[in-house]
């Protein structure tokens, strides 16, 4: 299979992991909260919080392993590959023990809250089964990197993708029948066994035979190679947890309801599928960038990363028109809560993807070149420019200050700085051509806007027709602006000709 084939279809599959991935931001979301309760969902969406930051105390071991596991393959060095594979896989499974310790005592020393003291009280026992969950999908983890060493990433999609949409409508049944959130999280947990590890578990051994678990001694050399870059994946890693679940754990301890922490957490849902665009697809892109780092091929690098870059660019901002047109009614819809919906704090969210949009491709380029330290400095930079705007804003809204420092620190303090890193990681990718793709996106923008003004001829107060219409225009956005935009000339033209050869067959 040629790399463009490959790379389609692995592209095509992940469309559908988009799709269940929206089921799972919006529909387990809203019935969660429809069904439980603001409370409630307040209580869940803490506990999740917490227990994301079970897979980053792995201190970079799955990361480090599975990049090497990924350029071993390419190489053709199988003995070495199968090597680090036990190896890793021993380390992994002392780092998820150790984490799940960690994780435990640090709850019980810094008991989670929500903003109610009832739903506070059993937050306990629902990590618990979270935690657990976490944790054996972290021990399957290095079994599936394997899938991504044999270009097997296609089979990999499915097989997660299958699990993801199990545990979605597994999950979103349960709140239907009216399960608690202890009989929710322990459900969840199940699901994770049956759908996850089980499977991939059968799977993994039929397609590897020679990938076996066994008993391998991690030497000095080992510990030496690996303390090399593991402990800078590590702070990455930790990094985009800390952004992704301390505002939701701050504001949980600040705000004076738990209303205010569902409104973050639900803006930022919705605003985070921008974000799911770019970085769903560029774990496709981001595997071809790692090939050619480890064939040496920096022109071929290059060219992979700005494509990829440009293609996505274009996808994330017609998504972030459709929000922002259409959030209010989708918002209403979607949870039956409309009085929580803020437009200014949406926009704050959808803000930084859209102004840098090479910062999810870049973040995986920098770690498969072995340089997740780099990223490390980015994210200290980005965090000690959030505190210090969060501290100065003058917003009485406590979540709206939070969103709109998280949006300034992103764009100035992180996405700025990868593309002088980016620079430095490969000449080819100057400030200007990395330029260019932001460029490309606020354009994209613009354009999908005036294709969205027919919208302001219907009335406000006609929701289903204002959504069934803007639904249709932002289709219309896509079939039009990400061929138009998305590849340059002489893509266009090579697809296009692929396209018509495909029809005279």
């Amino acid at each position: 299979m040629s790399v463009a084939a490959r790379v389609s279809r692995e592209y095509l599959l992940q469309i559908g992991a988009f799709a269940v991935a929206l089921l799972d931001r919006l529909l387990l979301p809203a019935l969660l909260l429809r069904e439980m309760g603001v409370s409630a969902f307040a209580g869940w969406t803490v506990a999740l919080a917490l227990a994301a930051f079970m897979p980053v105390l792995d201190f970079g071991v799955l990361r480090y392993a599975g990049n090497r596991l990924l350029a071993l393959r390419a190489k053709g060095d199988v003995a070495a590959a199968l090597l680090l594979y036990r190896k890793g896989s021993i380390a992994l499974a002392v780092m998820v023990l150790l984490a799940m310790a960690a994780l435990m005592g640090w709850a019980a020393l810094v008991p989670p809250r929500s903003g109610d003291p009832a739903v506070d009280a059993i937050l306990p026992a629902v990590l618990v089964p979270v935690v657990l969950a976490i944790s054996a999908n972290m021990l399957i983890a290095l079994r599936q990197a394997l899938y991504r060493a044999h270009q097997l990433f296609a089979r990999e999609t499915v097989m997660r993708t299958a699990s993801e949409l199990l545990r979605v409508l597994g999950l979103s049944a349960a709140a239907l029948a009216g399960f608690d959130l202890i009989a929710l999280a322990w459900l969840w947990f199940g699901l994770v066994l049956a759908g996850t590890v089980i499977p991939f578990i059968i799977d993994s051994r039929r397609k590897f035979p020679a990938f076996t678990l066994g008993w391998e001694r991690i030497g000095k050399d080992d510990v030496v190679d690996a303390s090399r870059t593991a402990p800078g994946y590590w702070m990455h890693a930790m990094g985009t947890s800390l952004f992704a679940t301390l505002p939701v754990l701050a504001l949980g301890g600040l705000a004076t309801s738990a209303a205010i922490v569902a409104q973050f957490a639900l803006m930022r849902t919705i605003a985070n599928l921008v974000r799911q665009v770019l970085q769903l697809f560029a774990n496709v892109f981001g595997l071809e960038c790692a090939r050619r780092l480890a064939m040496k091929d920096g022109e071929g690098f290059a060219n992979v990363f700005s494509e990829a870059n440009r293609f996505l660019a274009v996808q994330a901002a017609v998504v972030a028109v459709v929000l922002l047109v259409l959030g209010e009614e989708l918002f209403g819809l979607w949870t039956g809560e409309a009085q929580l919906f803020d437009p200014l704090m949406l926009a704050l969210a959808i803000l930084p993807p859209i102004l840098m949009p090479t910062m999810m491709l870049s973040t995986e380029a920098l770690a498969y070149a072995e340089r997740p330290w780099v990223v490390v400095w980015c994210r200290l930079a980005q965090f000690v420019v959030t505190v210090v705007l969060f501290l100065l804003l003058p917003f009485d809204n406590v979540g709206l200050k939070m969103m709109a420092a998280l949006a300034a620190a992103e764009v100035f303090a992180f996405g700025l700085p990868l593309m002088f890193a980016m620079r430095g990681l490969e000449p080819r990718l100057g400030l200007l051509r990395q330029s260019g793709t932001a460029v490309l996106s606020l354009l994209t923008l613009g354009a999908a806007g005036l294709i969205f003004l027919p919208l302001a001829l219907v009335p406000e107060d006609a929701w289903a027709v204002r959504l069934a219409a803007g639904l249709a225009l932002g289709a219309v956005a896509f079939v039009i602006l990400v061929p138009l935009l998305g590849f340059g000339a002489e893509r266009r033209r090579t697809l296009w000709g692929s396209f018509r050869l495909r029809l005279r067959r």
